[in-house]
């Protein structure tokens, strides 16, 4: 397995992903601009390192496991954006 955290940002999702909303406007990061368009089929598909990162984001949220992190890109990339949605939710952001 790749250690996520030895790569840089440059490294990890580096591509320009297309926004989810109006380009001008966008408050998403660049990972959450990604997962989004993978989400969305508009993106290239994962690397290894990338998968990697992914299933380490949905591990750290209670109540999810490695084990969620399975399936096309796609379902790894939704994951990991209802991991982050739970996290928020479970700390009275939303």
């Amino acid at each position: 397995m790749i250690d996520p955290a030895s790569l840089t940002k440059d490294e990890l999702f580096a591509d320009h992903a297309p926004c989810c909303m109006d380009d001008s406007f966008c408050q998403c990061g660049f990972q959450e601009r990604a997962l989004r368009a993978i989400t969305a089929g508009q993106y290239r598909p994962m690397t290894r390192a990338e998968r990697d990162w992914c299933k380490q984001e949905i591990a750290a949220v209670e109540g999810y496991t490695e084990s969620d992190a399975e399936g096309t890109d796609a379902d790894v990339a939704h994951t990991v954006i209802r991991a982050w949605t739970d996290y928020c939710r479970d700390k009275g952001m939303l």
